[in-house]
């Protein structure tokens, strides 16, 4: 009588053999590694805060607190800067005060000697033409004082011209007075100070 198609005979060896299989499986196909954390090529540090960050701002930095300004009460009041003073120049001598300390210094006889003579050479080319006279020339160290005198009917004015542009052996800074009425005319101070030696 023939056997059954699907008898015990059939069934035992079928499942012997797929044990062995599954085993063989098991055995040598290796297993696959779980997945790991993706590492980061650099460490950010975030500063400590009041709240953990959330995904959307762990990427941005922590602001620090702003401590609050102080109240106007607190706060020193700012001093108020005072000009400083300019520096002030010595007050320039008036030319009476000029003429006062060439009285005063004492004479140094080869320069005022020589400078007396060269003064008054000087003067005198200057005298036909403007018509005065040299009455006098008094020189001491850098100084000098010539007076003059024109007769009553002369222009003195026309002078003043000639006589500061006139051209000098020593060389001076110039000062000439306005001419002042004397007895039978009048007269002025031309005065030489700050000459080179």
């Amino acid at each position: 009588m023939p056997a059954p198609p699907f008898s015990l005979q059939h069934v035992v060896p079928a499942f012997v053999l797929g044990v062995v299989v599954g085993l063989s499986f098991a055995l040598f196909i290796p297993a696959k590694a779980p997945e790991r954390a993706p590492e980061y090529s650099r460490t950010v540090v975030v500063e400590a805060s009041d709240t953990p960050p959330t995904p959307a701002s762990a990427s941005k930095p922590v602001a620090k607190p702003v401590p609050a300004s102080l109240p106007a009460a607190a706060a020193p009041a700012p001093r108020p800067m005072k000009p400083r003073p300019k520096p002030t120049k010595p007050a320039e001598p008036t030319p009476q005060e000029r003429v006062a300390k060439h009285w005063e210094e004492s004479i140094d006889g080869d320069w005022a000697e020589q400078a007396n003579e060269t003064m008054r050479k000087d003067l005198e080319a200057l005298e036909t033409k403007d018509r005065f006279n040299v009455e006098s020339v008094d020189c001491r160290k850098t100084s000098c004082v010539a007076v003059l005198e024109w007769a009553s009917d002369a222009d003195p004015e026309r002078a003043t011209q000639d006589l500061l542009a006139g051209a000098y052996t020593l060389e001076c800074q110039k000062i000439l007075f306005r001419p002042g009425r004397i007895d039978g005319g009048l007269q002025a101070m031309f005065f030489f100070h700050a000459c080179t030696r």
